[in-house]
């Protein structure tokens, strides 16, 4: 039993710690606009809760990512992520990345995290990404009709949810990183012809949010699989061809596409853990480049 609990509180800590860090790159060199907000010091204002941005330098309009950080983490976290910012600004993309407020864990620990229900304690997720991208539209040359949604780990899982509650027409386009939607939470676009493209990338070493999912226990609702969540969203979809290729020696890819409502679903699986993959803002715009 001591065994069992001192494997329980190492996994535990070591997802917080996943999630509280970024790449250990700083935050320099970046050919981004000076902004009226923004930055790590001065983020932009909506109501009570604020978002980062980082512009390219130029005139625009650009097309723009909409990062959502994991538990523990906030915008000022993602943009001080030269390795996963830096690609975006020289392909011309804008990066906009919104804090969460804080939730309760289990065992009672508050860290910053998404509240995939949308509506809870207080304070509505969904209307807060709505808020921030009419802010950000209005302050900066940011093209709205050329967005991507993206997450890592719990902002991942919120991500799905995101998707699936389709309450912005402007978003359509999804990115996931090493999360998965809770298995006792059924996404609520599961049987209504999802029509939003989605591309999930994985690691098959993630010790954190297992490649495989988990099981309901006491204390958790579970993980969907990574395969799992998707092959769902592509059969609700009625996509009628999948292709299973090794993209590189280190990763696997799968794609669902002929889908009755226009989408497509892309899984990567990398042999990696639980963190961004260094080459997933190549991908991830390879991706977004072949959509229809």
């Amino acid at each position: 039993m001591v065994r069992i609990i001192a494997v329980l509180f190492l996994a535990a800590s070591m997802y917080f710690w996943y999630e509280s860090q970024s790449n250990g790159h700083a935050l320099t060199d970046l050919a981004a606009q000076d902004l009226i907000c923004g930055d790590v010091i001065a983020p932009c204002q909506v109501g009570n809760r604020s978002y980062n941005i980082l512009v390219p330098q130029g005139e625009g309009p650009f097309p723009a990512v909409i990062f959502f950080h994991g538990s523990g983490g906030s915008g000022a976290s993602v943009i001080r992520d030269a390795a996963l910012v830096a690609p975006l600004l020289q392909k011309g993309y804008a990066l906009i990345a919104p804090s969460a407020l804080d939730v309760t864990y289990s065992g009672g620990r508050r860290l910053s995290g998404w509240i995939w229900e949308g509506q809870r304690d207080g304070r509505d997720d969904y209307r807060f990404v709505q808020d921030v991208i009419n802010d950000a539209t209005s302050k900066f040359p940011i093209q709205e009709e050329d967005l991507i949604v993206a997450g890592h780990s719990n902002g991942a899982t919120f991500v799905w949810y995101l998707a699936c509650e389709g309450l912005d027409t402007r978003l359509r386009n999804f990115a996931t990183i090493g999360g998965t939607p809770v298995r006792d939470r059924l996404l609520s676009c599961a049987d209504v012809r999802p029509s939003f493209n989605l591309y999930h990338t994985h690691g098959t070493a993630d010790s954190v949010v297992p490649v495989d999912g988990t099981q309901r226990t006491a204390t958790w609702h579970g993980w969907l699989g990574a395969i799992e969540a998707v092959e769902m969203m592509a059969a609700a979809s009625g996509c009628s061809e999948k292709e299973e290729i090794a993209t590189s020696e280190t990763t696997e890819t799968t794609r669902w596409y002929g889908c009755q409502s226009g989408a497509e679903f892309r899984v990567d699986l990398n042999d990696g853990g639980h963190e961004i993959p260094t080459n997933w803002v190549e991908t991830l715009f390879a991706w977004s480049q072949d959509l229809p």
